[in-house]
């Protein structure tokens, strides 16, 4: 049980701040993995987000990942909130390359190529 809020509280800290919806924003991942966020809105409701990740270690990690979100400002309310915050879900595709440089060259690598469906919170400050 602690290990799930855990990683809700990393959820949590993965989202990114955006000063306004039709703009560019950037942020930071924190967690499994950690590096840094990107979203490009394209309309006042949707956007393209991504983030990349690397580990420099013996086990050299590269993280990348994409997404197409849609926001939605009327789930969640509260005239105590200045800014919008506003639930996001979508979909999109991530890449996760590993090489262990104490394995054989031959040896199989835990490259992964897989499918994210995100759901989260987006706030946006008010300007």
């Amino acid at each position: 049980m602690k290990r799930l809020a855990i990683y809700i509280l990393l959820a949590f800290l993965s989202t990114s701040i955006s000063a306004n919806e039709d703009k560019f924003g950037i942020g930071i991942i924190a967690g499994k993995p950690t590096g840094i966020s990107v979203k490009k809105w394209v309309s006042t409701t949707t956007a393209f987000a991504g983030a990349v990740s690397w580990v420099a270690s013996d086990n050299n990690e590269f993280y990348l990942h994409a997404d197409y979100l849609v926001h939605d400002y009327d789930t969640i309310r509260s005239k105590d909130i200045k800014g919008k915050l506003a639930m996001h879900y979508g979909v999109g595709g991530f890449i996760e390359l590993k090489k262990d440089n104490h394995v054989k060259a031959n040896a199989n690598r835990d490259d992964v190529l897989g499918v994210r469906v995100p759901v989260g919170l987006s706030y946006l400050l008010p300007i």
